[in-house]
């Protein structure tokens, strides 16, 4: 027993020291802003009346060329007035058209927007998975993200986090997602202020196994997706718990990356009492579960490099090990 555990305290060690190493010498560089490639936000809301119009407020406020954003909110059944505020946004005189602070898009350096669309889907209440594949079946821009209806982002969160996301051919090893920094909104109670740290480390262990090639889960708090490699491994799975670590794994068991945008900030509330915490992870733990499981033919297959070899089995031998 102890010679396992050693030699467990051993793998981990040496996976800190590694990711350590690849931080110091690959740093933080932010990358350069090429071009604007057209994006589609997908919101999917359920009794979202509270949160929808401060999201969707927030998508529209972006540093980022209008003319190039979509957004599609999907109604996933709500019974209070989320299907009233949807379409109150929908119908919004091209929204957020002004001209943004640095110039874009024209050969003579002026900016050239026509505001952002906005697409409103209705579905009975099939679940989140549902509704983001019916929205990406109707998208038609290069990118595709994922934004909770319960969260906001940061002006020029998509301007940070596009840049990483490689165009071109969707060929095995290129990146075909990036996410954000999340930051706790609701961080005023003692309770939220916990979850604010756990939340910053969480996005400082996720920009170090960035930057080795094995992050991991595509959160909900704005993931965004090349659009032909999402439908290439066929959207969003119906029958998990947790459609954005699924989906992450099957983009690792295809052989594509996922990078994240240390600054590339959004805002997302958390949980303010125990049981609600409670519940959340649970359902966290056991999509966690599930999907290792469903993967475990990766666990230490050098196929999957530093992934399949390094980081999966840690995944699974670390929470045991903090019990």
């Amino acid at each position: 027993m102890n010679t396992l555990i050693t030699l467990a305290l051993s793998f981990i060690f040496l996976y800190l020291g590694t990711v350590w190493l690849a931080l110091y010498y690959l740093g933080f560089e932010r990358q350069p802003m090429r071009r604007y490639p057209s994006v589609t936000i997908a919101v999917p809301a359920h009794n979202e009346a509270d949160n929808l119009d401060v999201c969707v407020r927030s998508i529209l406020a972006s540093n980022y060329p209008k003319a190039k954003l979509t957004i599609i909110i999907i109604d996933d059944g709500s019974t209070d007035a989320t299907p009233a505020i949807a379409a109150r946004l929908a119908s919004m005189r091209r929204p957020h058209s002004e001209a943004m602070a640095t110039p874009v898009g024209g050969a003579d350096g002026k900016v050239h927007e026509r505001g952002a669309k906005i697409r409103v889907l209705r579905k009975n209440k099939e679940g989140k998975s549902v509704a983001l594949n019916a929205a990406l079946a109707i998208a038609d821009t290069e990118l595709f993200g994922v934004l909770d209806a319960d969260s906001t982002i940061h002006p020029d969160a998509l301007r940070n986090l596009v840049p990483l996301i490689e165009q071109g051919d969707a060929k095995e090893g290129s990146v075909a997602a990036g996410i954000t920094s999340i930051r706790v909104r609701n961080d005023q109670s003692a309770f939220g202020a916990v979850q604010r740290i756990e939340y910053l480390m969480a996005a400082l262990m996720r920009k170090i196994i960035s930057t080795i090639g094995t992050l991991w889960v595509t959160p909900g708090v704005l993931s965004v997706y090349r659009t032909d490699i999402l439908r290439q491994v066929h959207g969003f799975d119906h029958e998990t718990m947790t459609e954005d670590l699924e989906v992450a794994m099957r983009l690792k068991e295809a052989g594509y990356c996922i990078e994240m945008a240390h600054d590339s900030i959004t805002y997302t509330d958390v949980p303010e009492h125990m049981d609600e915490f409670w519940r959340q992870r649970i359902r966290w733990s056991r999509g966690f579960i599930q999907n290792h499981l469903r993967y475990r033919n990766m666990v230490f297959n050098r196929k999957y490099g530093t992934w399949g070899w390094f980081q999966l089995p840690l995944n699974i031998i670390g929470p045991p090990l903090l019990l």
